[in-house]
């Protein structure tokens, strides 16, 4: 498995545990709909191609699930600009593009370094012993 996916497998894991639903018995939801979702994938609110350096930040990511939200966004553009969007500005704020834009320039390069320092801290904070720690 390449550095960046298992940067994101780490990622997800922490994200799970950090925003876990009472409303669910597995505390898994789809942050968009509030379905519970058996394996909620990454949902990059700023797409990864063109703000790569935000693809590991938990402020740009939602949980969602595939079926009932995240497939839906890249195929039906009146599901993302009817649902989506407004959920997003929902849980994040108005002004939300802006403020991932402005962190979007301020973050470092996502390089093999950058990535190893990213893996490390995230096995740390499932581990128990990072800043952050779950």
């Amino acid at each position: 498995m390449k550095l960046i996916e298992q940067c994101e497998d780490l990622l997800r894991k922490i994200l799970i545990a950090e925003r876990r639903s009472p409303h669910s018995s597995s505390g898994r939801v789809c942050q968009i709909c509030g379905n519970p979702v058996a394996n909620p994938s990454l949902f990059h609110i700023l797409n990864k191609k063109d703000f790569p350096r935000l693809r590991l930040d938990a402020r740009n990511i939602l949980l969602a699930g595939w079926w009932c939200c995240h497939y839906k966004f890249h195929h039906d553009p009146y599901f993302a600009r009817d649902v989506v969007w407004p959920r997003i500005a929902e849980l994040l704020g108005p002004d939300w593009e802006a403020q991932l834009k402005v962190l979007n320039s301020t973050k470092p390069k996502l390089d093999m370094l950058e990535l190893s320092k990213i893996r490390l801290d995230f096995q740390s904070r499932l581990s128990g012993r990072g800043k952050g720690a779950l």
